[in-house]
Parts: C-alpha cells; sequence; structure tokens
C-alpha cells in the first residue's frame, strides 16, 4: 500500500474519532425537545410565570431557562422533569424564595461546561418562613429523590481554582506571580491573597485588571494590596499564600438585606443580615455534581441544617449494599468558590462516599469544612481552601468565647459555663477520622485549622439509624492526612483532641449539648473491638506555620507525625497521651514524632495587625516575654527521632532576647512524665538554645514539674549517649550525673535508672495534702509534691536507692495503695512510709493486674522482724515497721519482663496496698516520723 493510500486511511480514522468524541459532548441545553421558559407555549396556562407565581415543571415538561425569570415565589421540578439553563441566550437569570428538585436542574455538563452568565439569588426574611417543609426553611434549593443537580461551569479543571504565590509581595506590588496558568481568570474577577502572618483578618481582597505584560503565571490587580504576603520556600518550609478566584459565571447567593432583621440581642453579635440561601440534597438523590460555581451569602447563621452545600443524612452513597442511598455516578463538589457565608461551606452530614476537591472558601462563619455527626465516612477532601473562619453561632464550637457566656452563662446544675467546652471554630471539623484529608490548605480561623474531635458513638440525627450504633469514632483510625497546610490560626493548626457531650443537659452531664468535654483517642485495628490490636493513626508531610498557639496540638493514644514541618509558632508540637487520668490513656500505646522538622523563625517576617504584636521588626505569636518551644515533651511513652531543629538561636531571634528553645517540658505541669521518653537522631541548625527543663525549686510542688524526665539515647543533646535528663534538684543527684548548665538539667550516665511511684487511692477525705519525699542518703532536701486530681502522687525515684514518705502536715491515710511504673525486671527501691508507731495493724497486700483482663493475682505482704529482710526479699512480699521510728519499710522490686511502651510488666501491674486499724489510725497527727529532724 502506498503513502497516499495510508494517508488516506488515517484522515478517514481521524474524521471517524474526530465524530465520535463530538458525539460523546453532551450539552444539555442543545437537546431536542427543550421549550423556552420564555414562551407561553411552554406553559399549561398558556403564561410566563409572574412575580410571586407558584411554578412547577412537571414529569412531561424539559423547559430552556433562556431569560431572566420574574421573582417567582416557588419554583417545583417533579421527577421526570428538567430545568436546563440555556448557554445561547445570553445571561440568565432565576430568583426564588425556594426550589424543589425531583428532577433535573442542569447547568452545563462534565463535557460541555458551561461558559454563560447565570444567577440563582434565593429570596425571603426570616418572617416568610413556610410551614409546608420544616425540612427546608426558606431561601433553599432543596433535591429530594430522585432529584439530579448537575452544575459545571467552564472556570474548572483544568482552570485552577486556586494557586500559590511563586514571589514575595510587598505593600506597594500590582503584579501576582503564581505557580500556576491564570490567564484564563477573566478580568473584573474578584481574587483573595492569603494571610502568611498571625492574623487570619490579613487574608484580602483584589480584582484583576488587564495587563498586556504579565505571563500566563500572572495577574494585575487595581490597587496594591493592605499587607504583604510571603511567597516562597523558607528553611525548607513552603509558607507561600495562596491566591483563589472567588468569580464564577455560576452564581448562587442569597438575597440579603441591608441590615440586621433579628432581636437587639442577636443583632448586638452579629450586626448584619444573617439568613443566606442553602441548598441540600436528601438521602435518594439521583446525581448531585456541582463544579466551577460561586456561592455566595449563603447558609444561615440561627438555622440549624442551613449550610451552603449540604449533603443531609444521604447515607452510604458509596455502597451498593444500600440500594436507596448508592449514588452509582460519584456525587462531588470541586472547583468552586464559597465565600461571605452565614454557617459553613461545604456540610457532609449522615453521608459517605463524597469527593469534595480544589474548592476555595473565604469570609465564612462557623466550621467551613464540616463532618457533622461522627458517622461520615469514606469522603475524600483534597485540595480544598479555607481563609478566614469566623465564629458563629449554631454549635457550642461555633461560637466565640464572648457569644458562649453570653447565650448560655451557666450549665444545667448552676455552675459558670466554661469557654473550653466552646470556643473551638475551625476550618476543617472531623468527627470520623475515617475520610481522607489530603493536600488541604488551613489558612486562618478564629482557633482552628484542623480540629478532630472523637465522640464515643455518632451525634445527632446519625443517633437514630439503626446501623450506625457500631460506629465508634475514638476507636476509627485515621484515612490518609497526607500533605495538608495550616497558618494563620489563633490557636492551633492541628488539633486533635476532645469527645462531645452527647446527651442534651442534665444533672449529671451539665454541659450544652455537643459541646466539647475531655476525651481519649484510641484507634484500634477492629474499632468494634476495644480489645483489638492498636494502630496508628498517622499524620503524614503536614506543614503548620504562623499558628498563634500549637502547630499541632494532638491527644490521644497511638499517633504519629511523620515528615512533617513546623515553623513560627508559640509552640510548634505538643503531644498528649493522658486525658484526665493518671497514666497514659490507651495502655501499651506509643506516640511518635519522626523525621520532623522544626523552625524558631522563618524569613517569613511578617507585620503587626489586629491583636499581633511586633517585636524587633517581626511579628510575633504572643507576648514579648513568651518562650517559642519547638517541641513540648509531656507525659508518653514518646519517641522522638530524627528530627531537626533551625534557629532556636538568640542571636537570629526577634520574639524575646531568649528566643525560646527547642525542646522543653511543658511548663508547670501537673501531670505524669514517663522514664522512657526519649530522643534519637536530633540535628541542630543555628541553634544554641537546644534544650530546656524550666526552673524549678524545691517550693514548686507539682508533681509533673518537679518529675520531669527524657532519654537521649545517642547524646546527641547531651553529648552523653544513652543518658537521661532530669531536674537539677539535690533528689536526683548521683556521682554517675553531672549538671548541664546550658541545659538547667541533670545528666545522668546509663547507670542510673529511673523509675516510677504512683501513690494514689487514699481516704477522700484526705485529698490534696501533700507529700514529702527523702531520699536517705540526702536527708536535708525534701522532696515535696502536691496531688494529681487531688490524690495521687508520682515521685521519680532512682533504682537501687532507698527513700521515706510522709504525709505534710496530716496523718497518713488508713488506706493507701502504691503502684510501680516503668520498672524493668529486678529493678527496686525501698521506700518508708511514716506510720504510728503503735496500736495499729496492718493489712498489706500485693496485687498484680493485667489491664484490659479479669486476671488478678494477690500476695500477702508478711511483716518481718528486720528491715534486712525487706532488702532480701526477692518478690517485695515482705514488710518492716519499725515501732521506734514509725516507719513501714516495703521493697518494689519488679520480677517479670517489660516492654519498652508498656509502663507495666508483661505480667501486670504490680502494687502493694496498704490498710490499717485500730485506734492508733490518724494518732500520727504531722505526718513526719519522729526519726526525722525537722
Amino acid at each position: 500500500m502506498n503513502f497516499k493510500n495510508n494517508l488516506f486511511l488515517i484522515l478517514i480514522l481521524l474524521t471517524i474519532l474526530n465524530h465520535v468524541v463530538k458525539s460523546e459532548k453532551y450539552c444539555p441545553d442543545q437537546k431536542e425537545g427543550l421549550k423556552k421558559w420564555s414562551s407561553p407555549t411552554t406553559w399549561p396556562n398558556g403564561m410566563v410565570p409572574k412575580d410571586n407565581d407558584n411554578v412547577t415543571i412537571t414529569s412531561d415538561m424539559k423547559v430552556l431557562l433562556d431569560c431572566c425569570s420574574n421573582r417567582i415565589n416557588n419554583l417545583t421540578i417533579l421527577a421526570g422533569g428538567q430545568l436546563v439553563f440555556s448557554s445561547k441566550h445570553g445571561p440568565v437569570s432565576l430568583t426564588a424564595t425556594y426550589i424543589y428538585v425531583f428532577g433535573k436542574f442542569e447547568i452545563g455538563s462534565e463535557s460541555c461546561k458551561y461558559a454563560e452568565k447565570a444567577t440563582i439569588t434565593l429570596t425571603g426574611t426570616a418572617d416568610r418562613i413556610p410551614v409546608s417543609d420544616p425540612r427546608m426553611g426558606i431561601k433553599f434549593i432543596g433535591v429530594f429523590p430522585p432529584g439530579e443537580i448537575e452544575i459545571h461551569g467552564h472556570l474548572s479543571e483544568p482552570i485552577p481554582s486556586w494557586g500559590k504565590l511563586i514571589k514575595n509581595v510587598s505593600v506597594n506590588d500590582t503584579i501576582l506571580s503564581l505557580n500556576k496558568d491564570v490567564s484564563k481568570w477573566p478580568l473584573q474577577s474578584t481574587i483573595v491573597v492569603g494571610s502568611t502572618d498571625y492574623d487570619h483578618h490579613q487574608s484580602e481582597e483584589a480584582i484583576i485588571v488587564a495587563c498586556p505584560d504579565c505571563t500566563k503565571n500572572q495577574v494585575k490587580i487595581s490597587k496594591p494590596l493592605k499587607y504583604p504576603h510571603f511567597g516562597q520556600f523558607t528553611q525548607g518550609i513552603d509558607q507561600r499564600a495562596e491566591v483563589g478566584l472567588l468569580s464564577r459565571n455560576i452564581l448562587f447567593r442569597g438575597e440579603m438585606n441591608a441590615n440586621c432583621t433579628r432581636s437587639a440581642e442577636d443583632c448586638a453579635f452579629f450586626d448584619f443580615d444573617t439568613l443566606g440561601g442553602h441548598i441540600m440534597m436528601m438521602k435518594g438523590f439521583k446525581s448531585a455534581r456541582i463544579e466551577g460555581a460561586e456561592f455566595k451569602h449563603m447558609g444561615q447563621t440561627f438555622n440549624i441544617a442551613r449550610y451552603p452545600i449540604h449533603f443531609h443524612m444521604c447515607g452510604e452513597t458509596d455502597n451498593p449494599n444500600f440500594p436507596m442511598e448508592y449514588v452509582p455516578i460519584r456525587p462531588y463538589v470541586k472547583d468552586n468558590s464559597i465565600h461571605h457565608t452565614f454557617s459553613r461551606c461545604l456540610t457532609i452530614h449522615g453521608t459517605s462516599g463524597i469527593l469534595a476537591k480544589n474548592n476555595f472558601a473565604f469570609d465564612n462563619m462557623g466550621h467551613c469544612y464540616f463532618l457533622e455527626d461522627g458517622s461520615e465516612q469514606r469522603n475524600d477532601i483534597e485540595s480544598n481552601v479555607g481563609l478566614l473562619t469566623k465564629p458563629s453561632f449554631i454549635l457550642a464550637t461555633d461560637r466565640s468565647c464572648e457569644v458562649c457566656l453570653h447565650y448560655d452563662p451557666v450549665d444545667f446544675n448552676g455552675f459558670e459555663t466554661s469557654c473550653d467546652t466552646c470556643n473551638s471554630v475551625s476550618t476543617f471539623w472531623i468527627s470520623n477520622p475515617n475520610n481522607n484529608f489530603i493536600n488541604n490548605v488551613a489558612g486562618g480561623s478564629a482557633r482552628n485549622g484542623f480540629k478532630f474531635i472523637f465522640p464515643t458513638h455518632v451525634s445527632g440525627l446519625s443517633s437514630n439509624v439503626t446501623k450506625y450504633a457500631n460506629v465508634f469514632p475514638n476507636r476509627i483510625p485515621l484515612g490518609r492526612f497526607v500533605g495538608n497546610v495550616a497558618h494563620s490560626n489563633a490557636f492551633a493548626g492541628f488539633n486533635l483532641d476532645n469527645a462531645l457531650q452527647l446527651s442534651h443537659p442534665c444533672k449529671d452531664f451539665p454541659q450544652q449539648y455537643l459541646s466539647l468535654i475531655p476525651g481519649t483517642y484510641k484507634p484500634r485495628r477492629d474499632p468494634h473491638d476495644e480489645a483489638s490490636e492498636i494502630e496508628a493513626s498517622v499524620i503524614q508531610e503536614f506543614t503548620s506555620y504562623k499558628n498563634r498557639g500549637y502547630g499541632a496540638y494532638a491527644r490521644g493514644g497511638e499517633i504519629r507525625f511523620e515528615f512533617s514541618k513546623f515553623a513560627d509558632s508559640a509552640v510548634g508540637v505538643r503531644i498528649l497521651a493522658t486525658e484526665g487520668e493518671i497514666m497514659p490513656a490507651d495502655y501499651g500505646s506509643v506516640q511518635q514524632i519522626n523525621s520532623c522538622l522544626f523552625v524558631a523563625e522563618s524569613e517569613n517576617n511578617g507585620v503587626s495587625s489586629g491583636t499581633v504584636n511586633q517585636y524587633n521588626k517581626r511579628s510575633i505569636p504572643g507576648s514579648f516575654n513568651q518562650e517559642a518551644i519547638g517541641l513540648e515533651i509531656n507525659d508518653g511513652p514518646q519517641s522522638y527521632n530524627n528530627c531537626t531543629f533551625i534557629n532556636f538561636n538568640s542571636k537570629s531571634c526577634g520574639t524575646c532576647s531568649n528566643c525560646g528553645v527547642a525542646i522543653a517540658f511543658r511548663p508547670n505541669s501537673k501531670m505524669y512524665f514517663g522514664p522512657r521518653n526519649k530522643f534519637e537522631g536530633t540535628k541542630f541548625i543555628l541553634s544554641e538554645n537546644i534544650f530546656k527543663i524550666p526552673d524549678v525549686d524545691a517550693n514548686q510542688q507539682n508533681s509533673g514539674f518537679k518529675n520531669q524526665i527524657v532519654s537521649d539515647v545517642d547524646g546527641k543533646i547531651t553529648g552523653i549517649p544513652n543518658s537521661q535528663i532530669v531536674n537539677d534538684l539535690p533528689f536526683f543527684e548521683s556521682p554517675n550525673c553531672v549538671v548541664k548548665k546550658n541545659l538547667n538539667a541533670l545528666v545522668c550516665n546509663a547507670k542510673e535508672r529511673f523509675v516510677s511511684l504512683f501513690v494514689y487511692d487514699q481516704d477522700p477525705s484526705m485529698n490534696n495534702i501533700g507529700v514529702i519525699f527523702m531520699r536517705d542518703d540526702k536527708p536535708q532536701y525534701r522532696h515535696k509534691l502536691s496531688a494529681f486530681k487531688n490524690d495521687t502522687y508520682f515521685p521519680l525515684l532512682m533504682s537501687g536507692k532507698s527513700y521515706t514518705m510522709h504525709f505534710n502536715n496530716a496523718p497518713t491515710p488508713a488506706h493507701l495503695q502504691l503502684q510501680m511504673a516503668n520498672f524493668n525486671q529486678n529493678d527496686s527501691v525501698i521506700v518508708g512510709i511514716c506510720y504510728p508507731t503503735n496500736n495499729i495493724a496492718f493489712d498489706i497486700t500485693k496485687k498484680i493486674t493485667q489491664i484490659g483482663k479479669l486476671y488478678e493475682e494477690q500476695k500477702p505482704v508478711h511483716l518481718s522482724t528486720s528491715i534486712d529482710d525487706v532488702k532480701m526479699s526477692p518478690d517485695g512480699t515482705v514488710a518492716y515497721h519499725d515501732k521506734k521510728s514509725g516507719l513501714l519499710y516495703l521493697k518494689f522490686i519488679q520480677t517479670g519482663p517489660s516492654s519498652w511502651n508498656n509502663y507495666c510488666s508483661d505480667n501486670g501491674c504490680e502494687s502493694i496496698i496498704i490498710n490499717i486499724s485500730g485506734s492508733g489510725v490518724y494518732s500520727n497527727v504531722s505526718g513526719f516520723c519522729k526519726r526525722w529532724k525537722i
């Protein structure tokens, strides 16, 4: 076959292929059989709809919206009916109080993006809320089964919804350079440049104007911005400002009054109209795909379930085993702008399987991207942005402290409401961990960027759905959390903490409904079985900067941060294992910080604004004398591996004269610190302030504060491998320890073993009286401790040494329990406890309890006539009461091996229980034994 024949065949094939592609392109407004809205013949009564009409598109009608509608009262599209927006008749609009969609509401398609101007305006005021459908209220589009809503604006992928600066922008600049091709962003469009500073109000709007000299990744704005915006990587951290397109050719909006229309009380906090429009998808809808549209003045501040875009109790849209809920064509919300809203941005409520991607939200009230009840799973939240998230009203957690205390000043029992139970507005609110969050940006909130909460069960309407009865969010591992960014948040960029008050207020549970309460996250391989294997929840490649409080604040069980970056916050990371308990709440779990980067202060200097202070020509997260901390050590067990710290150096720091410290213990802590917390592979760059124990003296009594400890496995912090860092107190002095003044600490080599002893379960009438521990070879020093939760003390002791314990100006309780923690096999201490010298009888038991199991072993502890018998006891079942001094001597020795991540022996937790009886009980009024000179 010759060349001409081959070429001819190729041309034929290309023609056929082109015809096939064209035939697959579906443009809904070009279908046959559509009848124009503007034609009287379209309507059964022969009249084009006029103001205040109730309009119905019946099952046999397919209507083309080809003009601007009158201000109709409502529109109902029945099943089989169809409303299609024309792309051939100039700008079109639809204005209605509410719209029911049982049929199809269609603007463009995936293959034929809508490029004309379309505006949907939802009207009405609070005094016109209809009673015919209380599910919806007013100013809504409701999509009911088998309804379809298809919105496909042309300002969507591949045209970017948002990008990032690639050059710094000063207050005099009008050219913005971005990392994406923005040449198709229309002139006169409104864009937003995100804050890159502590003040989230530094996000600001601008208008695009003509720029003949701009490249495809540049835009020119009509006037200079008010604030500088950072546009670079600094110390390896991407701090480039987000730039998003607000204006779209398809606009959904609420029609607003000029002023607040509510009571004077409400208007005192929200002095503007807060009754916006809302769109609601109900269970059984056939399709819901929304892209390339703009949503403005949507949501209703004082009305629950009235959110800009809302999937409401739609169930398992991704699961064909639920045919009444399954949606074969995956629902999505992508490439939209959602701005100036009055209650949230995108709400996924009782719904699983939704895709939310490339949406850009700005200036919104209440939790923005909102997973509501804890039943929501397998949703993909990818590359979405939220800037300038403000407090709202619906939930306690939406409210500011001021609003919370005003509307609910006291709880059910009449006690003052604590702001800790509310005041948690967040750009991403996540009530079930089993969702995927990838490459999202939480770029400025009045409180949190990403907020994970862990209710024990689902809440709200989901609690009435049978299939959700076995959903336990507090035991479900995280889905994928990768590549997300948080900056410019007032409290925390990432906050993983708390449960929710699931009952309405009553005597036993007095707080507001759905307010924050303490809770423990215990991820399990099988969330239905609390005893199943621990499963790690991993936060990967997270970036956090310019968050005023914490880069990340996390509390729970097996949590890991990996390959993450933290800069410019008061505290880079605080991670905790306890929640109101004495010991780590999830026994056997380990928290890890792996291969993470911490920067004290980056090249992003910022400027002062709002409540943000400035010092030495840069904005600072807190007060002038507040020390910044890179990584804050807490309870444990925790492992910090291969982390790098940069610029913790007072010469380069603007926060204060002593620029904080790379690693520090939590100051003024009352909580337990585990001796097994450890650092390895730590690296310091341009950092002289590498580690610090806060100043402590004998008069400070907080148990945690005085008993802080951490291990330096390879000596990168201390210069001594396998060393332990403890407070520089006589209580811990040893020939095996040296003072490190630059650390404000004692550093002890591997010859010293530290253990913990928990003293608790005493007579409640003697709560918080305080104890004093004294080391036999350091009798001049008194280690004074106050109680944690009124009745528990946890001194840090040194294996092989002997101590005495005295209650502070109070008699020794008649009942006492002492438990060993973080002992290795054969570690031991001897403790003499001060008791009355006469007229008492002892009942002493050694108990071994396996956590989470019913097994318990008890052995009697026998009184001997010599302290030498106590010292020689192989299992701690011998005691000696010295009737001259009153001291009862006990040996605490662990008989079994112990895994690093368990504070108890592998055989179980070993403790000694002491009960005394007789006429001499409480006769040692001072709590001190006479042997000691006071």
